[in-house]
């Protein structure tokens, strides 16, 4: 398969899932399709180099947290940038409208490293190792950051820890 028809499949595959990610991070949606171009060309660009020693998801998420940061560092705000979020409009069926909003605002109050990681591994759902090839971090470091991010995003939404493990407790009835 020549370069065409492979970024072609792979944007055909993947590229609702490199807007996603973008518009997350970016909070911009002209910005976020921006960034898929750039990551698809960039792709192509350099398709003969790709080794396949990683899956193709992973290789075009990097490519995109990469374009990502240079669109921070060519607008100079970079540290604002990934303070400022704002919400993705979602049309899952299995989430109403008022509940992603809830969920929407409250990973946009974590910090960067720890909503890159929900990001990842939550919404898009990359494992462990994906997503560390992706942040060029250890896999015990994203797994870390993983569980305090969750546990952080229970403290904002207020779900006390002991609360959620008593709800999935079945009830035990006295006899």
């Amino acid at each position: 398969m020549n370069a065409k028809e492979a970024i072609k499949d792979l944007f055909e595959q993947y590229s609702a899932d490199v807007y996603r990610y973008a518009r997350l991070m970016l909070g911009d949606e002209s910005d976020a399709r921006d960034v898929v171009q750039e990551v698809f060309f960039r792709a192509y660009c350099s398709w003969s180099g790709y080794r396949k020693e990683s899956q193709p998801k992973t290789w075009l998420m990097t490519i995109t947290r990469n374009c990502v940061f240079t669109l921070y560092r060519k607008k100079k705000q970079e540290s604002d940038f990934l303070r400022s979020y704002h919400p993705l409009h979602t049309s899952h069926p299995s989430v109403s409208p008022e509940t992603a909003a809830i969920l929407e605002d409250a990973l946009s109050q974590l910090k960067d490293s720890y909503r890159q990681v929900m990001i990842l591994r939550q919404i898009e759902g990359l494992s462990v190792k994906e997503s560390a090839q992706v942040l060029g971090w250890s896999e015990s470091k994203v797994k870390m950051t993983d569980k305090r991010a969750m546990q952080k995003l229970r403290d904002i939404l207020g779900f006390d820890s002991e609360e959620v493990t008593k709800k999935r407790e079945p009830r035990q009835t006295q006899s």
